[in-house]
Parts: structure tokens; sequence; C-alpha cells
């Protein structure tokens, strides 16, 4: 009981409320600066979070994934 108790706090301490809600295409793209086509064919490729099918005209990324992603991305320095 108690490993789960210590599981289920882990989980919660991880996840925020504004990882809970959908960014549309260009909350994506202003967040992430790329072109459209570069995240859609990073999308197909597996490199970038998938979209969700909001309605059948509208599609959105979840917040936490993209977040996620971003962070993920590699530190560029100058090496001396």
């Amino acid at each position: 009981m108690a490993t789960l108790n210590a599981s289920n706090k882990a989980a919660s301490s991880r996840q925020s409320p504004t990882d809970d809600y959908f960014l549309r295409f260009n909350a994506v793209q202003q967040a992430v600066g790329l072109s459209r086509t570069t995240i859609w064919r990073m999308e197909r490729a597996g490199a970038f979070p998938r979209h969700r099918q909001l309605s059948s005209n509208s599609v959105g990324w979840v917040q936490g994934e993209v977040n996620a992603w971003l962070v993920s991305r590699p530190t560029v320095g100058v090496s001396s």
C-alpha cells in the first residue's frame, strides 16, 4: 500500500495543472520556433509530439508534451 501511495505522489508531482490543456498550431509554432512543414515532418518521423484530433476540423498538442520536448532539446555551447 505504501508503494502505491509513493508512486501516486511521484506521478502527481511531475504533472502540473498547465500540462492538461491543448495548444493550437500557432501557439506550438510560436513556442518552438519551427516552421509548419518542419513540425509536421518531425511529427511524422516521431521526433516531435503527436497532435490530437479535437474536432472534425481542429487539432491540438498537449502542453506538457510540447514542454517536455523543449526541455529535451540539447543545449549548444561554444567550446574553448
